[in-house]
């Protein structure tokens, strides 16, 4: 489970990263955008803990969790999305990038441990 946690949230920030990059190589004004007025690093930050709760929530089978995560999301970044419609394409995509590829590894994570413990682990994960 702990490499689980890992794969979500450290490679996840890598594949999340590679699949954005493009589109910031491609658009000057965005990358000015993106990379001016925020604190230094905390996209990368608000990313792991992205990825580790929406993990955490697939593990849990509480993927309710989920649906909360993103809608906070939106409703934080919403005043950012009316100031331009490219942060906010940008922000879904690297929102929808983040948790999607959280969910298949708690899927992923969930199923493995699952299969090698039929019973689950009592309080944490169950079948």
């Amino acid at each position: 489970m702990a490499a689980g946690g890992l794969f979500a949230t450290r490679a996840g920030g890598i594949a999340v990263q590679m699949l954005i990059a493009p589109l910031l190589a491609r658009d000057w004004s965005l990358r000015a955008q993106v990379n001016g007025g925020g604190i230094k690093g905390a996209g990368a930050v608000i990313g792991q803990m992205e990825r580790g709760l929406a993990f955490a929530s697939v593990l849990t089978g509480n993927v309710a969790g989920i649906a909360v995560l993103v809608a906070a999301k939106s409703i934080l970044r919403f005043s950012d999305a009316q100031k331009s419609r490219k942060i906010a394409e940008y922000v879904i995509i690297g929102t929808m990038a983040s948790v999607g590829w959280a969910v298949l590894t708690g899927i992923a994570t969930r199923m493995l441990v699952l299969g090698l413990l039929p019973g689950g682990i009592p309080g944490l994960l169950l079948p």
